[in-house]
């Protein structure tokens, strides 16, 4: 009923099938608190269900829709919004090609095929399409995409019997609107901003670009941004752990939330109608905490701490720079036992990943904390590849330039072994997907330098990945 009273479930997912193997895949509770509509994977598919229950009443409704893949629940009024494919053709659900990905509407008490198609782009099969609503429910967003990021952003006022508006151009930069202030809306983009920034864009004018410019790019990646009680809340990353700061709603830096050590700021949420904000933090030794923020004191509380038998105190966090084989800087955390003797025996378990422009922060892990309670280092290279440092980072590390993800990682080991860390001997490498393909590359370029590889679900042969 508040912040303060005992919670109560509302849904249990592992109530969902006797063999464990069905999943809540996402959620949405509807704006009056009435409804909250789930998606739930089968054996582990791509595919979604979309099934309904009544919050107040305990009870699941008729409402049942299939065939979603890649979407949102977007609620508005009655219904909400989602996304989806045609039905494949019999026993081809697995291996038919996804192709006229739409968005649908679904009124509440209705059959799926009575549903309104509201989006779709016949001519561009392959494209993906997901809905989102304001919180207000005057707009409704249609965020295009054809790859893993960038996209194209449409609009639509709901309060009107307008068609929609195109807001951007092509798939050259990534836009997520976070809230609007009557017809103009606040959107977090990287465009023209490598390293990311808040604009204000008027829905009712279409010169794209020449936008209102709220907060600038700065020398740190703006990772993340929401509005609360009328201020703007950014997450940034500074050399891969994140800083939060308040910002007025004109961009005015008002001041920086103190976080509790060197770590990750993993959600930001509130209302642009409540004082009241939260965000959640982690680091390597403290697991998910939920922190509490008034925006008119300026002060912060912890609101949920997980109990876990660990003491963090135990155990240092440090940040080192090392150079790669071209001397470009590169940033790796250090994880250990305080106290720790540098005598060149230490076991060093690394970590990397280096694509796709994915930031890897410090997280909690409880198998690593297994590895420091046993006396190892958890070391994570921040190598190029990734958005750490934005997209020239990125760039860095793509293509042409992948051999750098590769000198980097390697460099990261050489330099544990240089400051009498650990040895050859007592390295174990690790990494999963696109991390995997890192560790497959590393082990054949270099395999003396390190004891065990593990290459996690990698892609080994690029020739015919295809």
């Amino acid at each position: 009923e508040d912040l303060q009273s005992e919670g109560k479930v509302v849904l249990d997912p592992n109530t969902f099938s006797e063999d464990g193997s069905v999943s809540l895949a996402s959620y949405k509770v509807s704006n009056n608190g009435k409804y909250i509509a789930y998606a739930i994977s089968k054996s582990g598919s791509d595919w979604r269900e979309i099934h309904v229950k009544n919050i107040e009443e305990d009870k699941i409704l008729e409402d049942h829709l299939k065939w979603v893949k890649f979407s949102n629940i977007a609620w508005y009024k009655n219904g909400f919004y989602y996304s989806r494919y045609d039905k494949p053709e019999e026993n081809k659900q697995h291996t038919q090609k996804n192709k006229n990905h739409k968005v649908y509407y679904h009124k509440l008490g209705t059959k799926q095929k009575e549903d309104q198609l509201v989006f779709d782009k016949p001519g561009h099969p392959e494209r993906n399409y997901t809905a989102d609503v304001s919180s207000d429910e005057k707009y409704l967003y249609i965020y295009e995409t054809k790859s893993t990021h960038r996209n194209n952003v449409f609009v639509k006022n709901l309060t009107k019997d307008d068609s929609f508006v195109k807001l951007t151009t092509n798939f050259k930069y990534e836009y997520n609107i976070i809230g609007h202030t009557g017809d103009q809306l606040i959107v977090h983009t990287n465009y023209r901003a490598p390293k990311y920034k808040v604009v204000k864009i008027d829905v009712q004018k279409k010169d794209v670009g020449n936008w209102l410019e709220v907060i600038p790019e700065r020398k740190n990646v703006l990772q993340n941004v929401k509005l609360a009680g009328n201020k703007l809340i950014g997450s940034y990353m500074k050399d891969a752990h994140n800083e939060l700061k308040v910002f007025s709603s004109l961009g005015k830096e008002l001041y920086e939330i103190d976080l509790p050590a060197m770590g990750s700021v993993t959600s930001i949420s509130g209302s642009p109608k409540s004082q009241k904000m939260f965000y959640s933090f982690s680091s390597f030794t403290e697991p998910t905490q939920i922190w509490q923020h008034n925006l008119k004191t300026e002060k912060s509380s912890i609101y949920f701490k997980p109990d876990v038998d660990f003491n963090s105190d135990n155990y240092v966090t440090k940040q080192v720079f090392y150079e790669s084989k071209d001397k470009t800087k590169i940033p790796m955390f250090l994880v250990h036992k305080k106290g720790l003797k540098k005598n060149g025996k230490n076991p060093v378990f690394l970590y990397g990943y280096g694509g796709f422009n994915a930031s890897l922060t410090p997280r909690f892990s409880k198998s690593n904390i297994i590895w420091l309670e046993n006396g190892g280092i958890y070391a994570l290279a921040n190598i190029r590849g990734g958005g750490e440092y934005g997209e020239k980072w990125h760039k860095q590390g793509m293509k042409l330039n992948k051999q750098n993800v590769f000198e980097d990682f390697i460099s990261a080991a050489e330099y544990l072994i240089d400051t009498n860390y650990t040895n050859k001997d007592k390295i174990a490498i690790h990494g999963s997907s696109n991390g995997g393909l890192l560790i497959g590359a590393v082990t054949n370029q270099r395999p003396e330098l390190f004891e065990v590889a593990v290459p996690q679900v990698g892609v080994m042969d690029m020739l015919r990945y295809h």
